[in-house]
This record gives structure tokens, sequence and C-alpha cells, in this order.
């Protein structure tokens, strides 16, 4: 059985800690007291190593080059979303769809 990394999660992430304004429609960030737990953190650390897989190696080379630096899912995670949140966008939303329209189960 495949694993399907939670887009959403990541999404919403960077929606209530990163992002100045609404940028995923759709999700609503997290009220402050509601905070991420530890298997929510992995899962989003997870989501963000096949996203920047989708990367262009030429035009995301320093997303790419930062990304090898975060080994888990810590402050450096936080630090990396912070920096590169915009360029991720765009990545996410590439992966988003072609996960939706291109994924094949496989049994």
């Amino acid at each position: 059985m495949a694993t399907q990394p939670n887009v959403d999660l990541l999404k919403q992430y960077i929606q209530t800690l990163i992002a100045p304004e609404a940028i995923f429609p759709g999700i609503t960030p997290r009220h402050f007291e509601n905070e991420f737990s530890r298997t929510e953190l992995e899962a989003i650390y997870f989501c963000l190593t096949f996203v920047v897989k989708q990367a262009n190696p030429v035009k995301h080379q320093a997303l790419i080059s930062s990304f090898k630096r975060v080994h888990k899912p810590n402050l450096a995670m936080h630090w990396f979303l912070a920096a590169f949140w915009r360029q991720l966008i765009s990545i996410i939303y590439i992966y988003s769809f072609q996960s939706k329209h291109f994924y094949l189960p496989m049994n």
C-alpha cells in the first residue's frame, strides 16, 4: 500500500505559522492554542520531502540545497518554510495537481 503525503496539513502549517495572508483556498489556519503535534510535524516533513523532489533543480537550486540541511521536523524545518514558502506555493500547487490526476494505486 502506497503512502500519500498529507499536502493539506503542509498547507495548513504554512497558512497558520508562516504566510501573512490567506494563500490556500479552503485551508483555514489553526488557532494558536491548537498546536501541531509531533506526529503532524513528522507528516509535514514527510510531505515536504515529496514536494521538494518536484522542484526544478535549476530554478530552485537554493531551496533544494537548503532543504538538504533539514534532517527532521524541528525548528530548522520551520525556518526553511519561513524562508522559502513563496517558492514552495507554486511547487505545492503543481504537486497537488499531479497527485490528484496521475496517482495510480500500487496494489
